[in-house]
């Protein structure tokens, strides 16, 4: 029996946000208040990054104190977020914070032998977390896309052997935590570090079409949706926006509907979560009670990804392009209709 599926190309460049318009029905000047309010952001980080490329971790405005505590894998994730923003502002100042946090990552990498040959490790207090390799790869990742600057990716395939190195046949990262120098490896069963990884490997297969780092992806995410997750209940499932990226991605590289199911229940899952009728109106849309601001920033990326894909939209330069390329891909049996907002061409397959 032939099943109908509905594929949506958006005759734009940029497709994300004009889902997110149709998600939260956000108001005509909603975007350009994010950007706003994203500039912001980066304008404290890069203030919050001293001169050897450390941020200010903590920081106590009521006593003005930065306390000692430190957390490189957080460090990764933020100079993430800094490229990020800055491949959408060119602010020339939140670069050179990102570069000085960039050379701070870099100055933690040790070079380590594994059973894959020459690796690396961020290491922070003589140990190295499979997270932190990971969010050091997207963030170097996220740095050579914006700039172009290809300096540090023998440093990230370094980092991605030493992954490669601590999964099994099956998928599984059984080194998520090891001493340097030394090599013991520590127990530890991250709930989100695996996602992380998956998504490092993604990310860097782009810059050097090492099909390897795919193969790292699918079997990691097949052993976490097979195995690891198999028999949760939805109440028990992680809230994993790292897992919710990779998925989105790995799909457009092995088309699996696997990856694309439970990146949709994932998904469902988060948004059951949200909280959509809370006493005070300026908590709608969070999590978690009282409401946390961070995973309400997490879970909101990991839903713009998932579906991104979960809606089968694709961008296009123009919608002549877009009829073209639905055409060549579909046949000419297949029913396409364009509609004028957005533009959108709508095509309609037999499956």
């Amino acid at each position: 029996m032939s099943r109908k599926r509905v594929i949506v190309i958006a005759a734009i460049a940029v497709a994300v946000p004009i889902l997110l318009f149709s998600i939260i029905k956000l108001s005509s000047s909603a975007a350009p208040n994010l950007l706003d309010r994203a500039r912001m952001a980066g304008e404290y980080l890069t203030r919050s990054v001293d001169k050897d490329g450390k941020f200010a971790y903590i920081y106590d405005p009521t006593t003005d104190y930065v306390p000692p505590k430190y957390n490189i894998i957080r460090h990764a994730g933020t100079v993430y977020s800094m490229m990020e923003l800055y491949g959408e502002t060119g602010d020339a100042e939140l670069l050179a914070a990102g570069k000085r946090a960039i050379g701070y990552l870099a100055r933690n990498a040790k070079d380590i032998e594994t059973a894959d040959g020459p690796g690396a490790c961020i290491v922070e207090k003589g140990y190295a977390k499979l997270g932190g390799n990971a969010l050091a790869i997207v963030a170097l990742a996220k740095y050579t896309e914006t700039t172009g600057d290809r300096q540090y990716l023998p440093l990230m395939k370094r980092l991605a052997v030493w992954i490669k190195a601590g999964q099994d046949e099956t998928g599984r990262f059984v080194i998520q935590k090891q001493k340097i120098p030394g090599g013991k490896v520590i127990p530890l069963e991250s709930v989100y570090y695996p996602g992380e990884a998956i998504l490092a490997m993604l990310r860097l297969y782009p810059l050097d079409k090492d099909e390897a780092w795919l193969d790292v992806a699918e079997k990691g995410a097949l052993y976490l949706i097979q195995v690891r997750d198999k028999d949760l209940k939805d109440s028990k499932l992680p809230h994993d926006h790292w897992l919710l990226y990779a998925l989105n991605e790995l799909y457009r590289h092995r088309r699996n509907k696997v990856f694309l199911n439970h990146g949709i229940r994932l998904a469902r899952v988060i948004v059951a979560s949200q909280n959509t009728k809370p006493k005070d109106r300026r908590s709608r849309g969070s999590y978690y009670t009282p409401p946390r601001s961070t995973p309400t920033a997490t879970r909101s990326e990991g839903l713009s990804a998932e579906t991104l894909e979960g809606l089968f939209v694709d961008s296009a330069e123009t919608v002549e392009l877009a009829i073209a390329a639905a055409l060549d891909e579909h046949g000419a049996k297949a029913t396409m209709a364009v509609i004028p907002e957005g533009p959108y061409v709508m095509v309609e397959t037999q499956e």
